[in-house]
């Protein structure tokens, strides 16, 4: 679509403030931490008008002057060009199933680059893993692992302290407000470590080593300390696994076993633990809430993210 450039400028402000209140609203969020989940997904592609050499988004003409949109446009059409993609924040309201887009980015994540784990700050502030841009999949492993900071002003981070083809499978907040995770080797495969990260400078310390008869990701920690994490055999049967107490619970629906694992694990101001994915051949993704005692799952309702974290 075309507009006038001040109409574009206009655009362009109203979008920076779209993207603050999201961020506002996520803050707002974390008041009523036990009532939202939030999820992190890759955006489209911006696409290209052939007529003018712009994003269909960003197309612009010459009856009036702004800056703004020049530059806009023009770094637009930059992210295009070499395919980066923007990132969707969306949010699940647990009291009243309601989902929402709450942010979306500029064009961010680099192509092939994959995310990786996502995590929030008390203070509100979103936090996305990301790994293996520009790399093809075979090399992957070997890619420079970062931390994306979203908001009115997008920052970056390199992680640092991984040994080489080491993973980050999962990103979560602690209850000192710091960050912690899961680490792998390369694919995925053992040996699996729980590490600290640090969020000011993006150093990776070991905390401890996890067992190497299953895959681990998804990693939480409750208001009560407890941490938590998804196990995974190789026939795909899932399981719940405290960490310190090295106690799994194997994971059921509707009286099957579940032998999928699962995309993201949360817990809830109240210890409730949620988690989302879906059962093989199956799409989209759903939101199930856990009983960590039976191991009993009740799905919920659709929310087809890459991510989710706490707000």
């Amino acid at each position: 679509m075309s507009v006038t450039r001040r109409q574009f400028g206009k655009l362009a402000i109203a979008g920076t403030a779209a993207t603050a209140l999201g961020v506002l609203s996520t803050k707002g969020i974390a008041q009523t931490p036990s009532q939202v989940i939030l999820g992190v997904h890759p955006g489209a592609l911006p696409r290209m008008d052939k007529s003018t050499g712009l994003t269909q988004t960003n197309a612009i003409d010459n009856t009036e002057e702004s800056t703004t949109a020049t530059i806009a446009a023009n770094t637009a059409n930059r992210s295009a060009a070499n395919g980066s993609i923007p990132i969707v924040v969306e949010s699940y309201d647990l009291a009243t199933s309601q989902v929402k887009t709450v942010l979306t980015t500029s064009a961010i994540l680099l192509p092939g680059e994959q995310l990786s784990g996502f995590a929030t700050l008390k203070d509100g502030t979103l936090i996305v893993a990301a790994s293996g841009g520009g790399l093809s999949k075979k090399n992957q492993a070997n890619a420079n692992i970062r931390l994306i900071f979203l908001g009115k002003s997008i920052k970056t981070l390199p992680l640092s302290g991984l040994k080489d083809r080491q993973e980050l499978l999962s990103l979560a907040r602690s209850q000192d407000d710091s960050l912690i995770g899961i680490v792998s080797g390369a694919n995925g495969v053992p040996p699996y470590s729980l590490v600290a990260v640090n969020p000011k400078t993006g150093e990776v310390t070991v905390k401890n080593q996890l067992p190497d008869q299953e895959q681990y990701s998804n990693l939480t920690e409750c208001t009560d300390g407890t941490l938590y994490a998804i196990a995974t055999e190789q026939s795909g049967i899932t399981s719940l696994y405290q960490i310190k107490e090295g106690q799994k619970t194997p994971l059921e629906l509707e009286g099957q076993p579940w032998n999928s694992g699962f995309i993201g694990l949360v817990c809830s101001a109240s210890n409730q633990l949620f988690a989302v994915g879906a059962r093989r051949y199956e799409f989209p993704n759903y939101i199930h809430l856990i009983d960590g005692k039976t191991g009993e799952l009740k799905r919920l309702t659709a929310f087809n993210v890459s991510k989710i974290a706490i707000a």
